[in-house]
């Protein structure tokens, strides 16, 4: 192993959860595994469509303060109120919610540290499919509530979805989203 490189430490989504109740204001990177929003057609014919991701993340912040930091730094009002609350805190603060069952973490996104397309078996696609997938992408919606020139973008990870987190110098992948060991060396930063 080199100097660079961190321990990997193999966690259940309990123990990631409480690792993410202690991160508070940090740059985290995620490695999170989701069914991609896309043409329903196109994923029939390539047997489903899943989006892998590493994303540079700022966790355990919460979203009306991040707001209302960027209004601030626009010379606006910093009054932005979140219209709808998603999901109920596990506990006052946190930016940990159940909604609809599941644990998800609400998180700033800062930048993708790139990611792939694969099918349900984990098998990635081909750089032609890629591109058939990328045109069948729904288009993300903006908010329109902010006010703000500089966007926030606010991204919602359900935990039974993130495969590894790097956070506060240690490497965690989670052992029950483990089935596609190809992914371990994406935790690591070992992507193609």
């Amino acid at each position: 192993m080199s100097k660079t490189e961190t321990p990997i430490t193999i966690a259940t989504p309990g123990e990631a959860i409480d690792l993410m109740k202690k991160v508070k204001g940090q740059f985290v990177t995620i490695t999170y595994r989701s069914e991609t929003r896309m043409a329903a057609a196109l994923k029939r014919e390539l047997g489903g469509v899943f989006s892998v991701s590493n994303s540079q993340v700022k966790m355990g912040v919460r979203y009306q303060n991040v707001v209302n930091a960027v209004r601030g730094r626009e010379g606006l009002e910093k009054d932005f109120q979140a219209q709808s609350t998603w999901g109920t805190p596990i506990e006052e603060g946190s930016c940990l919610v159940v909604h609809k069952g599941s644990v998800s973490v609400g998180c700033e996104f800062k930048k993708s540290l790139g990611g792939w397309y694969e099918n349900a078996k984990g098998e990635r696609f081909s750089e032609a499919d890629c591109e058939r997938i990328r045109s069948a992408l729904y288009a993300k919606s903006k908010s329109k509530t902010q006010g703000t020139e500089k966007e926030t973008e606010w991204r919602k990870y359900r935990v039974d979805r993130i495969l590894g987190i790097k956070a506060m110098g240690k490497h965690y992948l989670l052992a029950e989203n483990l089935e596609f060991t190809q992914h371990i060396a994406a935790v690591q930063g070992k992507t193609d």
